[in-house]
Parts: structure tokens; C-alpha cells; sequence
């Protein structure tokens, strides 16, 4: 199993500063569980260009995005919000992202269901030309993709959540990203 994390926000100024605290707290959960993984970052601040739409397309992080991708069997598209970006998520600590047609929601109500004690997380319909590195991966690469929003306003829960996460993708196998083989997943009950 090998995790593709990816943050396009991740350059100052204007960084989605919630999602690179998380990676830390992420990426350490995921090593204690010797979970392989890549981590590809942003490299422009958000101001200059938004690496979340076609824009990336000529950038090293979508260069990277191609390279890695294919060798991933799972990807993870973090991103951050506060009262300013998504005032209507203010009151949920996670926001896990569907693509209309693209998304494997057995897979994103499998996490909600093992996440849910440990945060008030919600299912959100996200915008296609806004989620570039998810719609690569499921679309080119045939990678499942979880689009994960972090609330800026929740970092007390950032660790716990990120331990969680790395639990369940250590725990589920290639088979799982299947929209059939989910439902039959022992760990969702």
C-alpha cells in the first residue's frame, strides 16, 4: 500500500496553514505505522497561482502529481478552511470533499464512520475545476481520492485525527477502493 498525500497550499504567504500543521501530525502518524507514502506540496502561494485548478498543469507539483500518483494506490488531497474561505463549514471540524461521478463515497462514508468520534465530519459536494490533484488522480491515474478539509478552528483535534487517518489507511487494502468490496469491509462495524 502506498499513500500519495498531497497540499497545493502549502507555499507562505497565504498557505492553507491548518493543512501543513496537520501534514506534520500526519506524516508522523504514518510513519509509526510504517505506511508508505509521498507527500507533494505546493510549491506557489496561493495569490500567484491556484494549484487546486487547471493552472497547475505546467508546475512542478503536477509534474510530481503524474510521476507519483501512478506508483500510489491511494491519495489524499488535504486542504484547510476558516470563517473566511468556507463560512458555511465553520461549525464541522472535517469536511471530506465528493467529486460528482469521480468519487468512491462507500470509501468516504467507510472514514466518516471511523472518524466520527473523534470530530463532527461531514460530507460536502465539492467543485470539479477547484480539486485538480483529485480529479488526476481518480481520472488519469485511476487512483481513489480523499479531498480532506481541515477546519483552522479544530487544530486541538489535528493529532488525534491524523492518527485516526493513518489507521485507516493502514487498515484497508488495495480491494477496499472498490465501490463493491467496501460495504463487505469488517473494520466499518
Amino acid at each position: 500500500m502506498t499513500l500519495a498525500v498531497t497540499i497545493p497550499f502549502a507555499t507562505p504567504p497565504e498557505e492553507d496553514t491548518g493543512a501543513v500543521l496537520f501534514l506534520e501530525h500526519f506524516k508522523e502518524s504514518l510513519n509509526s505505522l510504517e505506511v508508505s507514502h509521498y507527500v507533494i506540496e505546493g510549491e506557489f502561494p496561493k495569490g500567484i497561482l491556484n494549484l487546486s485548478t487547471k493552472e497547475a498543469k505546467t508546475t512542478e507539483y503536477s509534474k510530481d502529481l503524474s510521476t507519483l500518483l501512478p506508483a500510489s494506490n491511494l491519495h489524499i488531497d488535504i486542504h484547510s478552511y476558516n470563517y473566511e474561505t468556507y463560512p458555511d463549514w465553520i461549525d464541522r471540524d472535517i469536511v471530506l470533499g465528493v467529486l460528482p461521478t469521480f468519487t468512491n463515497t462507500k470509501l468516504l462514508a467507510s472514514l466518516k464512520r471511523y472518524l466520527i468520534d473523534v470530530s463532527s465530519i461531514y460530507i460536502e459536494d465539492l467543485i470539479l475545476e477547484f480539486s485538480y490533484a483529485s480529479v488526476l488522480s481518480e481520472l488519469i491515474f485511476d487512483v481513489k481520492s480523499i479531498p480532506l478539509y481541515l477546519n483552522e478552528n479544530s487544530v486541538a483535534l489535528y493529532p488525534v485525527v491524523a492518527e485516526k487517518l493513518a489507521e485507516f489507511v493502514d487498515q484497508i487494502g488495495p480491494s477496499d477502493y472498490s465501490e463493491t468490496s467496501i460495504e463487505d469491509n469488517p473494520m466499518q462495524h
